[in-house]
C-alpha cells in the first residue's frame, strides 16, 4: 500500500517535472488566471450565500472579545 502511494506521488512529481521542463509558459499563465478567478468566485459565493445562511441559523458572530496568548504576547 505504501509503495503504491509513493509510486503515485513519484508519477505526479514526474508529470509536474515534465510540465515545467517543457517550458510552456502559456499553460502556466492560463492555470494561474483560472486559479485566481476560481478563488474569487469561491470567496464571493461564501460571502454572498454561505455566511448569510449561517447567520440565519446561528446569529451574527461577534469577535470583539476574541483573543489568545502565545508566550507573553496577546493577540486580539
Amino acid at each position: 500500500m505504501i509503495s503504491s502511494r509513493r509510486s503515485g506521488k513519484l508519477m505526479a512529481m514526474s508529470g509536474f517535472k515534465n510540465f515545467i521542463m517543457r517550458g510552456n509558459l502559456v499553460e502556466l499563465a492560463v492555470a494561474v488566471v483560472i486559479g485566481t478567478q476560481f478563488s474569487n468566485l469561491v470567496k464571493q459565493f461564501v460571502s454572498s450565500f454561505v455566511n448569510p445562511l449561517l447567520s440565519l441559523i446561528g446569529g451574527t458572530p461577534s469577535f470583539t472579545n476574541l483573543s489568545f496568548k502565545v508566550g507573553k504576547a496577546t493577540f486580539t
